[in-house]
């Protein structure tokens, strides 16, 4: 502009010309100036609220994180509708330029990494943020903002309340640890991998660590499992020599676990063919009787001698005395009903007993069995 200058009143002569008056120029605080309010693009803090610019005009078509400079500092800032926002969640690019989801805290994009609670396409949950961008991964991580120290599963970017064995997200660690309900659980247990590889075997877990542990293993408390290299022998029954409780012995299991059941049973690694008596789950070498088979495949009873099945044939006493004054008949081994003049199956004497239909009867007077006519005293050959 110009100055007043002055003119006679008069005749209107110039008494003092007027004369340019030097442009100042705009100068910009917190994107607004202070000599005109022309407002810059980008960032402004105007009547006391920071927004997003162009042209003068409030950009309220923009949601998003933009990349500007506000109050001196240059980074990626949240807004909404424009104006900036100190949220704390994920958010796209305000401009659409891809389809990445950033992680925000207070309203600026932040380079964290871990889960961060928050809205992604329409669906609120937890989601992993890597270097700041959620990213579709599988594992456990911690919370982004460090707020406790729990370990959660992730499954393709996203909390999932699983149960079974993982490994770190990040790949820092080829640990497989026990997850229950979604958190890392210091559990000991058997579980199988979440992801579904090896499907029904169950693996070992030591205080929330897979643990390639081999012979006998103590899991829930109370359950003894039999184990090669972490894995639960699922598909063995039988007897193996192992240690429970102290106790390095034969003991029974049935699909991996030990059982305390009473009955023969042949070795789970299939070594020999011979039945071997057990009680309560443990190799009983003095055991001399008949009983039936420990898994209950069937209803037959056996002849023991010595802990070890046989086939002998001859009277003999349950194993587990149940029937203190029964003898039953065993032929080759097993039991049998039939009715004969037959010796103890353990050879303890050189008597003849009476037979009845499978059972020792101590009758008195004159049977015929087999053709034969017998004299008895209590059931005994004369």
């Amino acid at each position: 502009g110009l100055t007043e200058g002055k003119k006679c009143s008069v005749c209107g002569a110039v008494i003092t010309a007027q004369q340019a008056i030097p442009t100042q120029g705009h100068d910009y605080s917190d994107g607004v100036c202070r000599n005109c309010g022309d407002i810059k693009d980008g960032f402004a803090l105007v009547e006391g609220t920071w927004g997003w610019y162009k042209d003068g005009t409030l950009q309220t078509s923009l949601t998003g994180v933009i990349k500007g400079s506000k109050a001196g500092e240059t980074g990626w800032y949240y807004i909404e509708n424009g104006l900036c926002k100190q949220s704390t969640g994920w958010a796209q690019r305000a401009d659409g330029s891809n389809s990445v989801w950033y992680y925000i805290v207070g309203g600026v994009y932040t380079k964290g990494t871990g889960l961060v609670k928050g809205i992604i396409n329409g669906k609120s949950g937890w989601y992993y943020a890597k270097s700041g961008a959620y990213t579709s991964v599988t594992g456990l991580a911690q919370r982004a903002d460090g707020s406790n120290d729990a370990w959660y599963y992730v499954e393709d970017g996203v909390y999932t309340k699983a149960t079974g064995l993982a490994r770190k997200a990040d790949g820092s660690s080829t640990t497989w640890y026990y997850v229950k309900n979604g958190t890392y659980t210091k559990a000991t247990t058997v579980a199988q991998r979440i992801d579904g590889a090896y499907k029904g075997i169950l693996f070992y877990v030591l205080k929330g660590a897979y643990s390639k542990v081999n012979g006998f293993a103590k899991y829930d408390d109370t359950t003894w499992g039999w184990f090669v290299n972490g894995q639960l022998q699922t598909g063995m029954n039988g007897i193996v020599k192992g240690t429970i409780d102290s106790r390095t012995a034969w003991h029974f299991i049935k699909n991996g676990i030990y059982t305390r059941v009473s009955g023969i049973a042949q070795r789970a690694d299939g070594a020999n063919t011979v039945w071997y008596y057990v009680k309560d789950g443990v190799l009983d070498e003095s055991a001399t009787g008949i009983a039936q088979k420990a898994d209950g495949s069937n209803t037959k009873w056996y002849y023991v001698r010595d802990g070890v099945y046989t086939k002998a044939t001859g009277i003999s006493k349950k194993v587990d005395k149940s029937e203190d004054n029964a003898w039953y008949y065993v032929y080759n081994g097993a039991y049998t009903k039939a009715t004969v003049i037959t010796g103890r199956a353990d050879g303890s004497n050189s008597l003849k007993y009476y037979v009845y239909n499978g059972k020792f009867n101590s009758y008195n007077g004159y049977v015929t069995v087999g053709g034969f006519t017998y004299y008895l005293v209590k059931g005994v050959v004369q």
